[in-house]
């Protein structure tokens, strides 16, 4: 081929000699000049609303505000009171107020719907008398994750029920049979601050002779009973060592547990009373826990309230526990529903099925001792975020399961929607993000909660202004599209001419 070689041609994009453009460069300058005119002008990232609690971060309440991503439509919904808000489809938001502590006739806190677009609150669902919601999750279609809290009080058996609101006026710990005594038939009780008795039996009234009645009893005081303990026989009992002693017709065992002092009688003989005390059993076995509370206990809920009215229950806790069920982010398909399980400074990350089948799959977990708590968590487009804090709780790290940073500084608490993030920093500004160009702006300050819409919100496009007799709108796009198909047929015949 002989030692000769060839470039590629070479084009000038600047000025030619004498600051002339060449031809290229002329076709190129008016062809995007064209369609900087032409072309609509970019909307950017979707409109939607977003919700926030604003307040104090020492009373975890305050006003329910919403603003859209575009900064317009801000607007106060609840004065006061609320402590946690999602938005539902629709710009439906769903808030939990705290109730007037003064009025008793209300619930401690109730969960409320109110459109984005102003209108009257409404609770969701009835509530009993001490039920209270804590925490709530809207899905895309209008359901609603909540954890609440619910009085529930566990039923004595039989033979004990009568002596239940009398053993509440005593502060020992009570011991009592499993079953009711023999040939008794009924249950006097007696109890103060420093003392119970319970008495099993056939004579409640005292209306037979001595030898007619059949009496067994359980007697706790904090003080020694001395009664017929002169002639005392030591005597091991419930494996600690007590006394058996007999007064003119009734036999006693006595014995020391739980810093109390215990007796049971009457008995025949020794092994008979024994045998007695060591079935005794503490009350919490026999009534629950909750025997004390005569309007129950509240323990946690897990329930899924769809939006015909339906109920799916996802956890029910039936005797104390210091744990709860925190609902934070149903997942795309609706299929799947995060939850934070804590109790005594343990977080886990779970995943329900929404349906309430089968067992919640562990995600993550951590702890205030390690790692810090889980306080907060949802669905990115590229897998779970989670907020770890410390032990005094939110502001804490936005990260990704396998420890990605999303966001440099502290985060309140935050929530995605396609490809918007919407978080409260640590020093309570609401922000949305466009996780697509990083690209953020802030919305509002001295917030302590945030949630963005799941869908858009369609707003009202202005109209293009015209003068009077110019051509019709669809006319000028479909001249200025052909004058765009003549001028890329021109550029073309001049980059062929330049290369000649």
């Amino acid at each position: 081929m002989g030692g000769s070689s060839r470039t590629a041609p070479t084009y000038r994009v600047g000025p030619g000699p004498g600051g002339r453009l060449g031809p290229v460069r002329r076709a190129l300058l008016f062809f995007a000049a064209v369609l900087m005119v032409s072309a609509p002008v970019s909307a950017g990232q979707e409109i939607r609303w977003v919700s926030f609690v604003r307040g104090d971060t020492d009373t975890f309440t305050g006003s329910l505000e919403v603003v859209r991503t575009d900064g317009q439509g801000r607007r106060t919904l609840l004065e006061d009171g609320v402590r946690g808000v999602d938005l539902g489809p629709d710009g439906t938001v769903f808030a939990i107020r705290e109730e007037d502590e003064g009025d008793d006739t209300l619930p401690p806190s109730t969960l409320l719907r109110i459109p984005a677009e102003g209108g009257q609150a409404a609770p969701v669902f009835g509530q009993g008398r001490g039920t209270a919601a804590l925490a709530v999750a809207a899905s895309p279609d209008g359901d609603v994750a909540v954890l609440r809290l619910v009085p529930r009080s566990t039923d004595p058996p039989p033979h004990l029920a009568p002596a239940i609101p009398t053993l509440r006026d005593t502060d020992l710990p009570i011991l009592a049979p499993p079953d009711e005594p023999p040939d008794t038939g009924s249950v006097v009780a007696d109890a103060a601050e420093d003392f119970y008795e319970l008495l099993f039996t056939n004579d409640p009234q005292s209306e037979l002779s001595h030898a007619e009645q059949v009496n067994v009893f359980v007697r706790a005081t904090t003080g020694e009973d001395d009664e017929g303990f002169e002639d005392a026989q030591p005597v091991e009992v419930r494996g600690r060592n007590g006394r058996f002693s007999c007064g003119a017709s009734t036999c006693f065992l006595t014995w020391r547990e739980n810093r109390t002092h215990y007796t049971v009688g009457e008995f025949g003989d020794q092994d008979a009373a024994a045998a007695f005390a060591g079935s005794l059993r503490p009350i919490e076995e026999l009534a629950g826990f909750l025997w004390r509370d005569e309007q129950g206990y509240p323990l946690p809920e897990l329930v899924i309230r769809r939006d015909d009215g339906e109920r799916v229950r996802l956890e029910s806790v039936e005797d104390f526990c210091e744990c709860a069920f925190i609902p934070t982010d149903w997942s795309p398909d609706r299929e799947r529903l995060l939850v934070i399980t804590a109790a005594e400074g343990y977080t886990t990350l779970q995943e329900y099925a929404t349906d309430g089948t089968g067992r919640p799959e562990t995600l993550t977990e951590s702890s205030v001792f390690e790692g810090g708590q889980i306080v907060d968590a949802g669905y990115g487009p590229q897998g779970v975020l989670i907020v770890l804090a410390g032990e005094g709780g939110p502001p804490g790290r936005l990260r990704s399961l396998d420890g990605r940073r999303i966001v440099k500084g502290k985060v309140r608490a935050f929530d995605v929607s396609g490809m918007t993030l919407a978080y409260v920093t640590g020093g309570g500004d609401v922000r949305v993000r466009d996780l697509t160009s990083g690209q953020e702006q802030t919305l509002a300050e001295g917030a302590l909660d945030v949630s963005i819409g799941p869908d858009a919100v369609p707003v009202p496009q202005a109209p293009v202004a015209r003068e009077q007799g110019g051509p019709p709108v669809v006319l000028a796009v479909l001249v200025g599209l052909a004058g765009a198909s003549l001028l890329l047929g021109g550029i073309l015949y001049a980059v062929s001419r330049a290369k000649r």
